[in-house]
């Protein structure tokens, strides 16, 4: 057996170690530093695998610069790798505020944090328990409530017109609201909204594939909305 196969061997055999902690692991260099800076976690220790720690720099840059907020709205998304997706194209694209359904959308979780790239560390981010009082204050406020839907949603059984995302912008503060990634919206929150947008396909769809998935689907509205106000400036 060669020094390197030893080696291996010996490694292979070496207990696993036992690592006691308070509270959750973070991991990933993005969200522990993004973390550190935002200072919202309470720090209880620190580990790192590398010998040489240096400085990172991270720019995570609003690109809607405006007047008009926009809040985002996770109604029921429960798959971790879509909500980081989300919430990192949130922050890069300068939404003021998102919110997930508490008990019905999945844990705010370092998984979550690691596929954000550390944009959850210091995004606006808050928990609601019934979404219908929220929008229902909102729209008594002026806001405007703008659902996603596919583009030839049969879920959407009320009579409103779906706008595609290019003929889309906002005019006034608005909740963007995304859907579960396979029921899509409920009905009673359909009800409360004005209106919906939808990304059209440019060409036609095989039988069964109508829609992007809702982390794709974020990223191409929000740089959509994103542009259109940078172009009004």
């Amino acid at each position: 057996m060669s020094i390197e196969n030893k080696t291996r061997a010996k490694r292979m055999k070496q207990k696993p170690i036992s690592i006691h902690y308070k509270g959750e692991i973070l991991y990933g260099i993005h969200p522990v530093y993004l973390a550190l800076l935002a200072k919202k976690r309470q720090l209880f220790h620190s580990w790192s695998n590398s010998p040489k720690w240096q400085d990172l720099e991270c720019a995570v840059n609003g690109a809607m610069s405006s007047h008009l907020p926009l809040w985002l709205v996770l109604s029921e998304v429960v798959d971790p790798m879509n909500v980081g997706a989300i919430i990192r194209s949130a922050k890069y694209f300068g939404v003021n505020k998102l919110f997930v359904m508490k008990g019905s959308s999945c844990k705010l979780s370092p998984t979550v944090s690691k596929a954000s790239s550390g944009a959850l560390e210091v995004m606006n981010i808050y928990q609601v328990e019934k979404l219908e009082t929220l929008l229902q204050v909102k729209k008594s406020e002026g806001w405007n409530i703008v659902s996603t839907v596919a583009y030839c949603e049969e879920e959407c059984k009320i009579s409103k017109e779906i706008r595609d995302v290019s003929d889309f912008s906002i005019s006034k503060p608005t909740i963007l609201i995304l859907g579960n990634e396979g029921k899509g919206i409920p009905f009673e929150i359909q009800m409360l909204c004005d209106s919906f947008v939808s990304i059209y396909p440019t060409e036609n769809l095989h039988p069964g594939f109508d829609s992007l998935n809702v982390s794709v689907a974020a990223g191409v509205i929000l740089y959509s909305i994103s542009s259109k106000i940078k172009s009004h400036h």
